[in-house]
């Protein structure tokens, strides 16, 4: 028997291993903003936690604006990460995204490592992958293969780029390791 259990923690890799998620309220669920904040460069937004359009079970985040305005000005939700750093291991950042009519530059989803209060690293889906138009739920991902020894917080951003109009929906955001 101790055998077989010695054999079973042998065998299992680390690739069998199960993500561990370092955000808190991934769904959405508590309303209260004590997880999720709210930021921007103008008051031309409206950002809220929503029960409009979820994913999963009963809100999301929402950004939106209505007219297109071709200016620097842009507006994200964020969470802050300063727990235990799996430093060296795979980050993977996913959220569910839902929008209604975006023109412009779009949505994105971004991380960032900081070693102290400087960047250490830096991923965004902006300018590599479109999130433009009206879609329905669909799930982005960003990795950074390895997270360097030096970073002490991990941010999380789901953005509104500058020179948007329209809505997003943001759900289900994870931010894991293996």
């Amino acid at each position: 028997m101790i055998f077989s259990l010695i054999l079973f923690f042998v065998s299992c890799n680390k690739e069998d291993q199960i993500p561990v998620q370092l955000l808190i309220n991934p769904d959405i669920e508590s309303v209260d903003l004590s997880s999720w904040f709210s930021n921007g460069t103008n008051n031309s937004f409206s950002s809220s936690i929503t029960n409009e359009e979820y994913f999963s079970p009963s809100h999301s985040l929402k950004i939106s604006r209505d007219t297109l305005i071709y200016d620097p000005n842009f507006w994200y939700w964020y969470q802050l990460y300063e727990g235990k750093m799996p430093y060296g291991e795979e980050i993977t950042l996913s959220a569910k995204i839902k929008g209604v009519n975006l023109t412009g530059g779009g949505a994105s989803i971004a991380m960032r490592g900081d070693k102290q209060d400087s960047l250490s690293q830096f991923i965004t889906t902006q300018y590599e992958i479109d999130i433009k138009g009206s879609f329905n739920w669909t799930e982005y991902s960003i990795t950074l293969s390895e997270l360097n020894n030096d970073v002490t917080k991990l941010w999380v951003f789901l953005v509104f780029t500058s020179a948007t109009s329209g809505t997003v929906y943001f759900d289900d955001i994870t931010l894991s390791h293996k």
